[in-house]
């Protein structure tokens, strides 16, 4: 795993408490009738994306809105992800977390990335 961590162009650091909410890419018309909203927990970001548990079965190259939510801050990132890779894990306590997922971000503004940065150094 060490070795993982220092071929990567941006580490990942793990996050606890904080979570994304998320809905399938559509059009802006289907987004303002507020589309079936998944949310789970964030389990590490870096500067290019994000991992996180979910319910449901994502595929590769699905896009998808999300909100990430960091504890200890009022402020939201909203950003456009694409999904790099996502997997089948087994039940794990009481928790209904099936899948977790691997995001790439696609849209991610400078202001978006001040609000990770700070995530990251707490």
């Amino acid at each position: 795993m060490a070795r993982e961590q220092a071929e990567r162009k941006y580490p990942r650091k793990p996050i606890h408490r904080a979570y994304v909410e998320y809905s399938k890419a559509g059009t802006r018309l289907s987004r303002l009738f507020k589309p079936d909203v998944q949310r789970g927990p964030m389990v590490d970001v870096s500067k290019n994306g994000v991992q996180f548990r979910t319910t449901e079965p994502l595929q590769h190259g699905d896009a998808l809105y999300m909100t990430l939510r960091f504890p200890n801050m009022r402020e939201t990132v909203k950003v456009k992800v694409e999904v790099r890779w996502a997997r089948e894990e087994k039940k794990v306590g009481i928790e209904n977390y099936t899948h977790v997922v691997g995001a790439e971000f696609l849209e991610l503004t400078p202001k978006g990335w001040d609000l990770i940065a700070a995530a990251l150094k707490e």
